[in-house]
């Protein structure tokens, strides 16, 4: 499975991003482009400890390993429309550009502090490793990303 830790990841998905326009169309889901760079940002955010995001009450099967394997590593499609934490949320996200290099610095920040340091509490899945957390956060990219058909 792909990380933002792997560079020509990271910089593929960086040339999908740059690809996000305000007038880019989404095929579900009721994110505006800088609706979805917030939430994305959020993430980060959350990973580099700059907010903490409570845990979510959820079933129990979110802490077990092979549940992990199937969001982060299976390849499988994740659900459409899924609820989400309110702190990764926002009604007015700013400007896209602003966003975005944001959203940038903060991936540039985490692989400079290496994998050890992105491991995080995941407010729904429990602890992650810092290995897992650069494959759930290239997953998430890639399930916006392809929201907005990039």
């Amino acid at each position: 499975m792909p990380t933002m830790f792997d560079e020509a990841a990271r910089n593929a998905m960086f040339a999908r991003l740059d690809r996000l326009t305000t007038t880019t169309a989404r095929r579900w889901g009721g994110f505006t482009p800088e609706q979805m760079v917030f939430h994305l940002n959020a993430q980060m955010r959350n990973v580099l400890g700059e907010i903490h995001v409570p845990p979510r009450p959820t079933p129990p099967v979110f802490k077990w390993p092979l549940f992990h394997w199937l969001i982060i590593d299976s390849g499988m499609p994740w659900p459409k429309s899924t609820p989400t934490a309110p702190q990764y949320l926002s009604d007015s996200p700013g400007e896209l550009g602003a966003l975005v290099a944001e959203l940038k610095e903060r991936v540039h920040r985490m692989v400079a502090n290496g994998e050890a340091k992105a491991a995080t509490v995941h407010p729904a899945f429990g602890p992650l490793s810092g290995p897992q957390m650069g494959r759930l956060v290239w997953r998430h990219w890639n399930h916006h990303l392809t929201q907005f058909g990039l």
